[in-house]
């Protein structure tokens, strides 16, 4: 709760000064959800215009019957160009979730493993940040689906619902 009590009628709700710039450089001040067809597909990857879990485990409302970009197997390979300081995954992460391997602007890759707390009960939002300290500007990442996975998972899969951008 923000305040001890309620607030009264009398009190009034006044905007609030922000710099314009922030005080750190790297924050998500001007972070965003870039759409996920602005991806280009190498192999492995489909749009699936309106996902839902085939499987009998529950969904969070709102990422189900939606649009995502879709890996069920390793060695999906895809690129994605931006222009900013940071960039990320928002995915729904499930029981079926792999590691995936990623690149930006041709450094060395690195993994993310997907898997959750949550994950062998409930496919469940998650932001992943790859990379938050870019110089601002034109990028790229490549992003694959590998054949590891965590021990508890039961695939490789990865879904992105939003590729995550700060500029």
């Amino acid at each position: 709760m923000a305040w001890q009590k309620p607030l009264c009628a009398s009190d009034a709700v006044q905007p609030h000064w922000l710099p314009e710039k922030p005080i750190d450089a790297f924050s998500y001040f001007h972070g965003r959800l870039e759409d996920i067809r602005k991806a280009d597909i190498e192999s492995g990857w489909t749009l699936d215009p309106a996902w839902h879990p085939m499987d009998k485990v529950e969904a969070r409302e709102g990422f189900v019957d939606v649009p995502m970009l879709t890996a069920e197997k390793s060695g999906a390979v895809l690129r994605f160009p931006f222009t900013g300081s940071a960039v990320g995954l928002f995915i729904t992460a499930g029981p079926d979730c792999g590691i995936i391997e990623y690149s930006v602007d041709g450094k060395p890759f690195r993994q993310v493993d997907q898997f959750t707390t949550w994950s062998p009960d409930l496919y469940i939002p998650w932001a992943l940040m790859l990379e938050t300290e870019l110089d601002s500007g034109p990028h790229e990442l490549v992003l694959k689906t590998c054949s590891q996975k965590n021990a508890r998972s039961k695939g490789t899969a990865c879904r992105i619902v939003h590729f995550l951008v700060n500029n």
